[in-house]
């Protein structure tokens, strides 16, 4: 009964072989008008035969990731150790095996499986504690356990922050985020660290999103000495984490909050947020204050 979808997968495995563009988007059309009829034990049988050409298995791989929303529950619980057996073998492509936690991770969330991830939840952190382990793989583990809200491994998530500058990138990226989604205060040090320190942007922008995520007063200073390191995405990272704690700014320059005036005052400037302008206009009566700070926050925002 499968030798229809085993057709459309020869079609696709060999056109991808003879590198030919035009057979492979006709094949691939045709998978993906099969997406609800197309056994997910034959996909994943084909991605598990690591014999199998890289490029085929990887789009095969990514379709998955598709299929699920077409696939009953009863198929995919049938199929989870399946997925777990291809992201277990150290020997398929990183790639693959990401996108494979993925589609593992959106059956838990779309069949809603909060009884079943006790299975799935020592599934991940066994993978991101695991020190031999792929670092793609352990940040695409970091993500899904993000995605199921487990705070467990948020211990293992700040070592790998304290470790920032000899961890590999994807990792301390994929622990940054999920500490930021957490908005674990014990991040917050360590986050501005890689702020003032880190010489890639990728990591940067992470931290910056991270911080924002936390919401802490203490990241406004870092933000603004670091404001144009990276030049525009850079800055585009600081104004969305200072625009993302607008509120806590304002709070801070309405004398709400006991923390350093003066930044306040610069990142509301940076970041044009009007509603700011009465509490700006009253502090230009604080003797004890900078007016021309005050004054050009002011006039940005004016602007």
């Amino acid at each position: 009964g499968n030798s229809q979808y085993e057709s459309i997968l020869t079609e696709l495995r060999q056109s991808i072989k003879l590198k030919d563009k035009n057979k492979t988007y006709s094949a691939i059309t045709k998978l993906k008008n099969s997406k609800s009829e197309i056994p997910l034990v034959l996909l994943l049988s084909e991605i598990d035969d690591t014999k199998q050409d890289v490029s085929y298995r990887g789009l095969l791989a990514d379709f998955t990731r598709y299929k699920i929303r077409y696939t009953g529950k009863d198929d995919l619980i049938n199929n989870i150790p399946f997925f777990k057996k291809i992201i277990k073998n150290s020997n398929q492509q990183a790639v693959i095996r990401r996108n494979i936690i993925t589609a593992l991770t959106k059956i838990y969330l779309k069949n809603d499986l909060k009884d079943s991830a006790i299975d799935i939840i020592p599934f991940y952190t066994d993978i991101v504690k695991d020190k031999n382990e792929d670092p793609k793989v352990v940040a695409q583990a970091i993500d899904s356990l993000s995605r199921l809200k487990y705070n467990g491994i948020n211990a293992e998530l700040l070592n790998i922050l304290a470790d920032w500058k000899v961890e590999d990138p994807f990792k301390v990226r994929s622990a940054s985020e999920n500490l930021g989604r957490a908005k674990e205060e014990k991040a917050i040090t360590l986050l501005i660290d890689i702020v003032n320190s880190t010489d890639s942007m990728d990591v940067f922008v992470t931290a910056v999103y991270s911080l924002g995520l936390i919401g802490s007063p203490e990241m406004i200073e870092p933000l603004l000495n670091n404001y144009d390191r990276f030049g525009v995405l850079g800055r585009s990272a600081c104004r969305g984490a200072l625009r993302e704690n607008k509120e806590l700014l304002i709070k801070i320059i309405a004398k709400e909050k006991t923390v350093p005036m003066i930044p306040s005052v610069i990142a509301l400037g940076k970041i044009k947020e009007k509603s700011a302008l009465p509490y700006l206009n009253s502090l230009l009566n604080d003797n004890v204050l900078d007016k021309s700070i005050i004054l050009t926050a002011i006039n940005q925002i004016e602007a």
